[in-house]
């Protein structure tokens, strides 16, 4: 896709293809769909019941003629699912995240020798650490990912004295108050 158009169309797509197969009354499956959530066109969502990746199997969107565009990968997993860069799994009765890495992860974080603005080389260690402080639903996992980032930083030779700093600094943050929206800012008018 390369107008810009295309994700909201992409959008549309999915959007009634949910509504229509689905999501739709007919769908002899539709009891088992415990949550159903969807992030542009990436779907995922939670059975229930015995057996149900028997059910699973039998329910396969992608081989309906309503939609030709539409490709589906299955993943059955138990007690835990990777949903973009969250591993959701369950946790005393409740839901829980942690940070999720695909197997093809690799260390790819912007060089501190490169020429980018100071400023922005001073900072990504910060944005990265508080992104792992929201992603973690508890602290210790927090932990475990941050000894992880800061040796994958300190391979792309930031400074140690800066990684402790960003790490201090997420790891001081209220987690509630990070997954709380931003306000927007006021826009000045600007005098040319």
């Amino acid at each position: 896709m390369s107008s810009t158009f295309s994700p909201s169309l992409a959008c549309l797509y999915v959007d009634n293809f949910e509504r229509q197969v689905v999501l739709h009354e007919d769908n002899p499956y539709l009891e088992q769909i415990k949550l159903w959530k969807r992030y542009t066109v990436l779907m995922t969502f939670f059975s229930s019941g015995q057996a149900p990746e028997m059910r699973l199997t039998a329910f396969q969107p992608g081989s309906t003629t309503a939609n030709l565009f539409l490709k589906f990968t299955m993943t059955i997993v138990e007690n835990q699912l990777p949903f973009l860069d969250l591993l959701i799994h369950e946790s005393n009765g409740s839901l829980a995240t942690v940070v999720y890495h695909k197997p093809t992860d690799r260390n790819n974080l912007l060089q501190f020798k490169s020429y980018h603005p100071r400023s922005l080389r001073e900072n990504l260690p910060v944005g990265q650490f508080l992104r792992l402080r929201r992603n973690c639903s508890n602290l210790s996992d927090y932990n475990k990912h941050a000894n992880n980032l800061s040796t994958k930083l300190q391979e792309r030779d930031y400074p140690a004295y800066l990684v402790r700093r960003a790490y201090k600094r997420a790891r001081n943050n209220n987690r509630d108050q990070l997954l709380q929206p931003r306000a927007n800012k006021p826009k000045t008018e600007q005098i040319a």
